[in-house]
């Protein structure tokens, strides 16, 4: 009785004013027992109020209760219908209601949603000004992080309770999952069909929502949660994750004992390998899908309807394989291990990654903060008003120590090592060149091949001299040759020093042009 009387009270005893009631009349309507909390179907999303039109607010003043707060709303307020307690079925009049947190945590709901609706002061302000907590937790087999469909809730089937064991595992085709309006008779239905066509009222709010256009309907796979984890997921297959360090299903096995292990797990694109086509076995962490009426894809929440399938076990949990991309912080890991670095198929004679402190207690030495994604990118600004750095650094206490990567501002590069690699780093490696070391020994081996050069020329003239002018008489020295070769012989100092550096002294520059920092194949 209280309930019907609630119900009747606040469709009639609206707003702040008695009107031409009596105190008394009044107050009988108005002290029945209100619920905390009521439900509400989402018809409309405000995401960018400033964007309304004035045709659309004046639209919205022949829709609702509460027109008053149309140039005002707040981002995130709501259209909306209230159907607890059938209030939709006497009058389709819609409300406005405002985000009950506040605008540091802005909450996800589509149009044709349920959400949880609380009116502070409903006694003396009726259903004047209400706030929108969350949407509606649903059972297993209706919630859906991406999209629920509230009102499957009252079809039998839902339940798998309500089939027999025989039923569950009999071969029967997949019926696609609809849009009910109530359970499916007029005096079960939650929202009131108006017009003569009798449309679907969910269909009419999809077809007729602006905001629903920036909504992407798809496969979420369900996440299982540890219970010390706090999880924030949005609707589109991303979550963060705080917890400790996690690597797949909820029950932890034994080797994941390692301790204090506080960790945030940012993924996007969980499970995303999807089963193709819709009917197929999912694997590794994805989802069962069905596709809907709507011919949408959808996680298949009932797949026991269907020759007795079961949801994937593994659906949902973190995949360091396969997931999309992850920013994973984590005060203790052993994330080399765990991301498969160390059972990558390194070439020969490099350096290999290995775990550190592996299988070593306690938390020193073992935080980690780790990427993985198919395509990664550190992008540092440029513009008229910010020149960009990148830096990248090992600490160290000297320079045997310390390495870094570094861009500074004007672009320019720096990578610094106490030893480097390109290539392999051992075996048949080499030192790279230094270039003022190795410009020495080019010009001394040059000077060298100038020298060579001169007297070879000078050789050619003088023989070629000596010979043109030489009376040779038998058994007699060429006296004009003799002079000549015994001139060259009186300059072989002169020549021996246009030849430059001895050969010892050369190898010693050839040796010096070796670099000690950097080496590669």
């Amino acid at each position: 009785m209280s309930r019907i009387t609630t119900a009747v009270s606040r469709r009639i005893v609206g707003g702040s004013t008695q009107g031409s009631q009596t105190a008394d009349i009044r107050s009988s309507r108005t002290t029945g027992q209100t619920p905390v909390l009521q439900r509400a179907v989402v018809i409309e999303v405000f995401d960018n109020p400033s964007a309304l039109t004035e045709e659309q607010k004046q639209a919205l003043v022949n829709r609702v209760s509460n027109p008053d707060f149309i140039d005002i709303l707040p981002v995130n307020a709501i259209l909306a219908r209230i159907v607890s307690d059938s209030q939709d079925s006497g009058s389709s009049t819609g409300i406005i209601l405002f985000p009950f947190f506040s605008s540091c945590m802005i909450l996800p709901v589509v149009p044709g949603e349920h959400v949880q609706v609380m009116f502070p002061d409903q006694s003396h302000s009726g259903n004047t000004l209400g706030y929108w907590m969350c949407r509606v937790q649903e059972q297993g087999t209706v919630e859906d992080v991406n999209y629920s469909v509230h009102d499957r809730r009252f079809l039998q089937n839902y339940n798998p309770q309500n089939r027999s064991t025989s039923e569950r595992s009999q071969e029967s085709s997949e019926v696609a999952p609809g849009f009910p309006n109530g359970a499916g008779t007029e005096s079960t239905r939650t929202l009131r069909i108006t017009g003569s066509n009798a449309q679907n009222p969910y269909d009419g709010i999809i077809a007729e929502s602006v905001a629903i256009r920036n909504f992407t309907f798809e496969p979420v796979p369900r996440l299982n949660k540890r219970p010390g984890e706090f999880v924030l997921q949005g609707k589109n297959n991303s979550t963060i994750i705080l917890g400790e360090d996690r690597t797949g299903p909820v029950l932890r096995a034994t080797a994941d004992a390692i301790g204090t292990a506080g960790s945030i797990d940012m993924v996007a694109g969980r499970g995303r390998k999807l089963p193709d086509p819709v009917s197929s076995d999912p694997e590794e962490t994805a989802p069962r899908l069905i596709q809907n009426s709507r011919s949408q894809r959808e996680v298949n929440k009932t797949p026991y309807m269907s020759e007795g399938r079961q949801n994937n076990p593994r659906e949902g949990d973190p995949d360091f394989t396969n997931d999309a991309a992850r920013i994973l912080i984590t005060m203790q890991s052993e994330a080399d291990k765990n991301f498969g670095v160390t059972q990558l198929s390194f070439p020969e004679d490099v350096l290999v990654p290995v775990q550190p402190k592996d299988g070593t207690p306690g938390t020193l030495g073992k935080s980690y903060v780790v990427a993985k994604a198919d395509n990664i990118r550190l992008i540092a600004r440029k513009d008229d008003d910010v020149d960009g750095t990148i830096l990248i650094i090992r600490e160290g206490a000297s320079d045997d120590e310390m390495a870094y990567f570094y861009i500074d501002d004007a672009g320019e590069m720096q990578l610094y090592s106490p030893k480097m690699y390109f290539g392999k780093s051992t075996g048949e490696t080499e030192p790279y060149i230094k270039y003022t070391k190795y410009k020495d020994a080019i010009n001394n081996l040059q000077s060298q091949i100038d020298a060579l050069k001169t007297f070879c020329d000078s050789l050619t003239t003088t023989l070629q001299t000596a010979f043109a002018s030489a009376m040779a008489i038998p058994y007699s020295p060429i006296v004009g040759l003799s002079s000549q070769i015994s001139g060259l012989v009186s300059n072989k100092t002169s020549l021996a020093t246009s030849f430059g550096t001895k050969p010892n002294d050369t190898t010693t520059i050839i040796d010096d042009s070796k670099s000690s920092v950097i080496f590669g194949e």
